[in-house]
């Protein structure tokens, strides 16, 4: 459920990008990277913490495991998005 998600968050930065493009914003694409890098690491794996009771014996791992996910794989595909994006609009613009 987590990998689809940062899958369809990666489509939609994408989507942004080229719709950024053929309006012209001018700092659209650096506004959506930045906003995803604080979303994967503050807000987006909190979407996904299970419910559980205050006073149960369950370790914080499972916290850790959704954290890491957002943090490295949610990041990390932010990150090749944008330099790719960045690397083709260079290419095509030359």
């Amino acid at each position: 459920m987590i990998l689809l998600f940062i899958l369809l968050i990666s489509i939609h930065q994408a989507g942004l990008y080229v719709i950024f493009d053929k309006i012209n914003f001018k700092f659209g694409k650096l506004t959506v990277f930045l906003t995803l890098l604080i979303a994967n690491i503050f807000f987006f794996p909190k979407l996904f913490y299970p419910d559980i009771e205050l006073n149960s014996s369950h370790c914080g791992l499972l916290f850790f495991a959704i954290k890491f996910w957002f943090w490295i794989v949610g990041l990390g595909a932010a990150i090749v998005i944008h330099v790719t994006y960045w690397l083709h609009y260079k290419k095509n613009k030359e």
